[in-house]
């Protein structure tokens, strides 16, 4: 199948041989006939037909019978390819756009191969083909439905394969995917084709481990798992590739912007009080109740909660100074909310989660200004 923008068709145009990347010439006056051309002889050297067209058309392109004159020229070279009009306004938004065309590609399986020529049409007409493509690709779960037959600067047609910017969407979105969820499955996808190495694998595996103990609140290895994550980041970022191919660069690159603008916690000197508030920020409240409670508030204890007629080691002196600053209400509703999600207190949570994140981090101001 092939999806186009239906160029208007000027009078008299003329009727032009272009040299493509394969070992045939294909000619063409209008706009979109050379791209289509070229799409169906690639085709034919595969054994395989171009079984349907897709023209959206304007009501300039209308007027100017473009639609019925296109017919007649492809018609020429595939005589059994379906060409059906779509008509679209010459002003039309990339919603509608996009709307009206999946309406055409209802049927489409994920063994189909969608070619879009981009040649012909608006801007914006670009822009929606190229929204389109992503789309299917995601909706089917594979990069080889969709490529883009189109010209070069150099007038030579070709068709372009887009794998490589899609996985870098891929890429882009699975690191963004990582930084605000800890979810490290679309990370580990948008690289399974990247060369394995050293670095790639641990950090591989480091994500994985801090998402399981961060999920799973093991609060025994939260250090480790942290501590490890921050070290892989850095191997990966200074490692020396002797192949690097585009899409590790960009990785590198996309790790230590994102991971560092969005999991501050990993290169704080003291990482706790961030990664509470990075599990605010994205909806772990669980977590953050129980990292705050089993990590910092185990340390900081109130004063109230302690048993002063035991003797005291120089340890315990220093939680008690710092345990007077923490107000035992606070403490108590704190460790309430970590035993109702653990079920502990057989009581179901009444607060709101935006209010337990809104008190959590009440918390951790109060804490900082210790």
């Amino acid at each position: 199948m092939l999806i186009l923008f239906l160029s208007s068709y000027r009078d008299r145009p003329k009727i032009s041989k272009y040299d493509t990347d394969r070992s045939f010439k294909v000619t063409g006056a209008q706009t979109n006939e050379a791209p289509v051309k070229y799409a169906i002889e690639r085709l034919k050297e595969k054994g395989e037909a171009l079984d349907k067209i897709i023209a959206l058309t304007t009501p300039d392109a209308i007027k100017c019978s473009a639609f019925e004159l296109f017919c007649i020229v492809i018609g020429e070279v595939s005589r059994n390819t379906d060409i059906v009009k779509v008509k679209i306004d010459n002003n039309v938004s990339t919603s509608i756009l996009l709307r009206e065309t999946l309406k055409e590609l209802e049927g489409l399986q994920s063994t189909d191969r969608l070619i879009i020529e981009t040649t012909g049409g608006f801007r914006n007409a670009i822009n929606a083909l190229t929204l389109l493509a992503r789309f299917l690709r995601i909706r089917h779960g594979d990069n080889r439905i969709v490529e883009f037959s189109t010209f070069s600067d150099l007038q030579q047609l070709k068709v372009s394969d887009t794998k490589e910017t899609d996985d870098l969407f891929e890429l882009l979105e699975a690191v963004n995917v990582f930084a605000t969820s800890g979810n490290p499955i679309p990370l580990k996808n948008a690289m399974r084709d990247v060369k394995d190495s050293p670095e790639k694998n641990a950090f591989m595996n480091s994500i994985s481990t801090f998402y399981d103990t961060v999920l799973c609140c093991k609060m025994t290895k939260m250090d480790d798992a942290v501590h490890n994550l921050e070290r892989t980041i850095k191997a990966l970022l200074t490692a020396d590739y002797k192949d690097e191919s585009p899409m590790l660069i960009v990785f590198k690159e996309i790790v230590n912007e994102i991971i560092s603008a969005k999991m501050k916690f990993i290169s704080a000197k003291d990482y706790l009080i961030p990664l509470i508030r990075w599990c605010c920020e994205n909806d772990y409240v669980q977590q953050a109740v129980i990292i705050l409670v089993e990590k910092v508030y185990s340390y900081m204890q109130p004063y109230e909660s302690m048993d002063n007629g035991k003797k005291m080691t120089r340890y315990r002196r220093k939680k008690r100074e710092i345990g007077k600053k923490i107000n035992y209400k606070t403490y108590t509703r704190m460790v309430k909310y970590r035993d109702n999600f653990a079920h502990a207190g057989i009581e179901e949570i009444k607060a709101r989660a935006d209010d337990i994140k809104t008190d959590v981090l009440e918390r951790l101001k109060e804490i900082e200004a210790m």
